[in-house]
């Protein structure tokens, strides 16, 4: 128990500078690279990172637990760390510490658990069917999209911002109380937004986004990277949405609206909307047309560089025996 508390807090220890450069080689190879990319290859990307990161913590987490000596990593932050406390002073806290975070992990659990039930009994309570328009465009749509699995469309009195849940069974929910000020085409926009997310698989890959985010919760840098993917993910679904030629102006207004009605959102819930800083910088990606002339040549430029760094940094500070 003792080496293995040990392994895995250092491990985590490690997983602060680990996380960090990480997120510096994706702002430099921004800014390396002068073409404009996509929000999806953004999204993707981060998300490349992100599981490089739980790899390069499950390697570090074995090299301690299996006593694998590494000069690297000794000489980068173990002997800075025995600097400020003895190697016996190391091992009795960290059981300590495992143990605080073992609590910490058990509480977001069952904190999520319970937001999901409470949900659950609160969509089910207040279910309305959509009109007839509504429902055949959301089909009509979905199919458009190649989804080859069932779209549900309903309305709700007792949700307060579009969701979307369900992976096999996808559901959209709208709030009927935001439904009765909006206009056909502004309805349409959000159903829109909710089919790109089912699309991307976007349920399913939040559930990824979630773990990795409560795993690593003590980490800024784990932190910054999720926020720059639901950014780069809502950007994709608002950049579809204009694609099929509704106007940036009546969008950004339908927006606005959700903005207004809505409260809080459980993190497993994909809601169109999750934040005013956020809403604010969609909009100012969206609105402007620049924004959407991608070059092909990024496509390429783009995963190549980020490939290349990971693997000289997984090369550098974990091969180095």
């Amino acid at each position: 128990m003792a080496q293995l508390s040990y392994s895995f807090c250092m491990s985590m220890l490690h997983s602060l500078w680990q996380a960090g450069l990480l997120l510096l080689i994706y702002l430099l190879v921004g800014r390396l690279v002068q073409t404009k990319t996509s929000p999806l290859q953004k999204r993707n990307w981060l998300f490349v990172l992100l599981m490089s990161q739980v790899s390069f913590f499950i390697i570090t987490f074995f090299f301690y637990f299996l006593n694998i000596k590494n000069t690297v990593d000794q000489n980068l932050l173990q002997d800075t760390v025995s600097r400020f406390l003895p190697a016996s002073t190391i091992s009795l806290i960290t059981p300590w510490l495992f143990s605080l975070y073992l609590a910490a992990i058990s509480y977001k659990m069952i904190k999520a658990l319970y937001e999901w039930i409470q949900f659950k009994r609160s969509y089910t309570a207040g279910l309305q069917k959509p009109s007839v328009d509504l429902k055949l465009f959301t089909a009509l749509k979905a199919d458009h999209f190649g989804i080859k699995r069932k779209v549900q469309l309903w309305f709700s009195k007792t949700i307060n911002a579009p969701v979307t849940f369900g992976f096999f069974k996808p559901i959209i929910v709208l709030p009927v109380a935001l439904v009765n000020q909006l206009s056909m085409q502004q309805a349409e926009t959000l159903i829109l937004h909710e089919l790109t997310h089912i699309k991307a698989n976007d349920y399913l890959l939040n559930w990824a986004l979630i773990i990795g985010e409560n795993i690593f919760f003590f980490n800024p840098f784990i932190i910054s990277i999720c926020k720059k993917i639901r950014l780069e993910r809502e950007k994709y679904c608002d950049s579809n949405v204009i694609a099929f030629e509704y106007s940036p102006l009546l969008y950004a207004e339908t927006l606005l609206k959700v903005q207004h009605v809505q409260r809080f959102i459980p993190q497993y819930q994909l809601a169109a909307v999750t934040g005013k800083k956020q809403l604010l910088q969609r909009i100012q990606f969206f609105t402007n047309k620049n924004n959407f002339n991608y070059t092909k040549r990024s496509r390429l430029i783009f995963p190549l560089i980020c490939t290349a760094f990971v693997m000289v940094f997984a090369a550098t500070f974990f091969l180095s025996i």
